[in-house]
C-alpha cells in the first residue's frame, strides 16, 4: 500500500435489510482522483458515506496509511478525512462565517489557520466574502452549495469524499470545483474520491473511475481507457 493510500475491500452494507452495496473492492493511493459514476439508487452516495462512518457497515474492511480507520466521522474529519454529503448539512440559523468557523473548530484548526482558508477560500467563492454575515437559511440552493464546498475545503489534509459537489451550479463554478480537486491532488497531495453525474467533465480530472451498478462495481479503468468506452459507460450508468 503506498503512502496514504484507501483501500475498501469487499465492502457490503445494507440498508432497511437490503443489501445496498455489495463486495465493493476500491483503491485510492496518494493524490489520486477517483471517480464514482452509476444510476441513481446505484450506491454511490452510500459507500461515500459507509467509508465515512456515517452508515455501518455489514461486512468488508476499509483501511488507510494515515489512520487506524474506525466508524466514527468526527475522529476520521480530525485525522484529515474531509466529506461533503449531498445535503449540504449547513447550520441555517448560522451565518456564513459561523457555518465554516464550527467545523474549523471541530477539526482542531487554530484560528489563525482558519482565518487563512476562509481568505483562500473566498477567492474562489466570493460570497464567503459577500454574505459573511448572512444566514445560510437566506441563500439560495446554488450559495449554500459553495458554502458546503467551501467547508468541505477547510480540511484538505489526507482524504476528500465529495458526493455530487457541482449540483445546483452555474457552468463556471463546476469548472472551478473541478480544478479545485485537480489543485487539491496535485499541489497537495490529496486522495479525492467524487460522485459525479457529469461524466466527461469528471472524467477530465479523474485518474481512475468505478461505475456502481445496483450495488456493485460493475466497471472500473483508468479515465482514459474509460473516455475510450462512452457508449459502453453511458449503457452501464442507465
Amino acid at each position: 500500500m503506498s503512502p496514504d493510500q484507501l483501500s475498501v475491500e469487499k465492502l457490503t452494507v445494507y440498508l432497511s435489510n437490503r443489501a445496498t452495496l455489495q463486495d465493493v473492492t476500491l483503491n485510492v493511493e496518494r493524490g489520486q482522483v477517483v471517480a464514482l459514476f452509476g444510476h441513481n439508487g446505484a450506491g454511490k452516495s452510500t459507500l461515500l458515506r459507509a467509508i465515512m462512518g456515517v452508515i455501518p457497515i455489514r461486512s468488508g474492511i476499509v483501511r488507510s496509511d494515515f489512520v487506524h480507520w474506525t466508524n466514527n466521522p468526527h475522529t476520521l474529519a480530525r485525522a484529515g478525512v474531509s466529506f461533503l454529503p449531498q445535503q449540504r448539512q449547513l447550520f441555517t440559523g448560522m451565518t456564513v462565517a459561523e457555518n465554516l468557523l464550527v467545523y474549523s473548530e471541530a477539526i482542531g484548526q487554530t484560528r489563525q489557520k482558519f482565518d487563512e482558508k476562509y481568505s483562500s477560500l473566498s477567492k474562489h467563492f466570493p460570497i464567503l466574502s459577500e454574505n459573511r454575515n448572512s444566514l445560510a437559511r437566506s441563500l439560495s440552493g446554488g450559495q449554500a452549495q459553495q458554502v458546503a464546498i467551501a467547508r468541505t475545503f477547510l480540511n484538505t489534509s489526507h482524504l476528500l469524499l465529495l458526493d455530487e459537489p457541482t449540483i445546483g451550479l452555474a457552468p463556471h463554478l463546476r469548472q472551478k470545483v473541478f480544478g479545485m480537486v485537480h489543485d487539491a491532488a496535485r499541489t497537495e497531495a490529496v486522495s479525492v474520491i467524487i460522485a459525479e453525474h457529469r461524466i466527461e467533465e469528471t472524467l477530465a480530472v479523474a485518474d481512475y473511475a468505478y461505475i456502481l451498478r445496483q450495488g456493485r462495481v460493475s466497471i472500473s479503468g483508468a479515465s482514459a481507457e474509460l473516455r475510450m468506452k462512452g457508449q459502453e459507460v453511458q449503457q452501464a450508468i442507465m
